[in-house]
């Protein structure tokens, strides 16, 4: 995880668990100023589970003081959509560039 702003925050959805790690960077150096590790209950319906994991998100970045402009989420691999897609070479010097204030894709 790359940390860009003073502080990350890194949320772990799994199957049967909830991570959260909070990241502050220092000076000259980057330190887990939190962690937390929640095992999901087994008979949890999906709609109790997602209030739980929100909640527990919520109180996560509340006790931490953590900032909400760096996360990073991580999904079990079944809850994805995954496409691979090919480029032209000649849309990769378009990539580095940023798009203008206003500018549509």
């Amino acid at each position: 995880m790359m940390v860009a702003l003073d502080s990350s925050l890194g949320i772990e959805f799994g199957e049967e668990h909830l991570l959260l790690v909070h990241l502050k960077k220092l000076v000259r150096q980057v330190i887990v100023a939190g962690h937390a590790f929640m095992s999901l209950p087994a008979a949890m319906q999906e709609q109790e589970a997602d209030l739980f994991l929100t909640q527990e998100v919520s109180r996560f970045v509340k006790e931490q003081k953590a900032g909400k402009e760096n996360v990073w989420v991580s999904l079990p691999l079944k809850d994805c959509a995954l496409r691979i897609i090919t480029l032209p070479s000649s849309a990769e010097e378009n990539l580095a560039k940023p798009m203008p204030h206003g500018a549509k894709h």
